[in-house]
């Protein structure tokens, strides 16, 4: 049996005209599902109330216009829950107490730039030198031109003399320079720890 072309795009029509109906379900089904969650917390806050509440006289201290007692302050600021809130009246249907904020908390600002505990950023790049960056400057050291033997270490040498630098305080020029200096020397040896030489300005403030 052949099926012609008009039919199967009825066909196709069909089964995609399922896909909505069958999504539109789907949230429903959702929806209700959030409601009966948010009932059934509902459900559970009544109950936490009414055990918090049962059996206790000093509910009975509660006065309109009156502040309570210290222990039932403690009591009502149990029951306070954010964005929720929580209405106490007597027999006679006066509002005795309010525990809760039904104000949404606004989420804390988001931080700005360097506003972490961060205290210097730094960028290596190679032979075009290194960048170093604080919250209030900045400085781009172009870098020492070497022979090269061994790569190996360079890194690790300049954030050992970046981070010498960043705990005597020197100023950032001196730093950068500092580190590229001993990343260049490294460089120009074998091994990935070669031995400095003395230099008493590694242990100062180099000038």
């Amino acid at each position: 049996m052949r099926v012609s072309l008009r039919a199967k795009v009825v066909l196709v029509a069909l089964v995609l005209s399922v896909i909505p109906a069958v999504g539109y379900v789907h949230v429903k089904q959702i929806e209700t599902l959030l409601r009966e969650g948010q009932e059934q917390g509902l459900r559970a806050t009544a109950r936490a109330i009414g055990m918090a509440l049962h059996d206790r006289p000093q509910l009975l201290e509660l006065r309109p216009n009156e502040p309570a007692s210290d222990e039932m302050q403690l009591i009502l600021k149990s029951l306070a829950r954010a964005e929720s809130r929580v209405w106490i009246v007597d027999q006679n249907q006066r509002l005795l107490a309010i525990a809760g904020d039904l104000k949404k908390a606004s989420p804390p600002p988001e931080p700005g730039p360097l506003e972490f505990a961060v205290r210097l950023v730094c960028i290596t790049r190679g032979a075009h030198g290194s960048i170093l960056v604080t919250a209030n400057s900045h400085h781009e050291h172009p870098g020492f031109s070497v022979k090269i033997a061994d790569t190996v270490g360079a890194g690790d040498a300049f954030t050992a003399a970046m981070t010498l630098g960043l705990l005597h305080g020197w100023p950032l020029d001196e730093t950068n320079r500092l580190a590229a200096e001993v990343a260049a020397f490294v460089c120009t040896r074998p091994g990935g720890a070669p031995e400095l030489p003395a230099a008493p300005a590694w242990s100062e403030s180099p000038g």
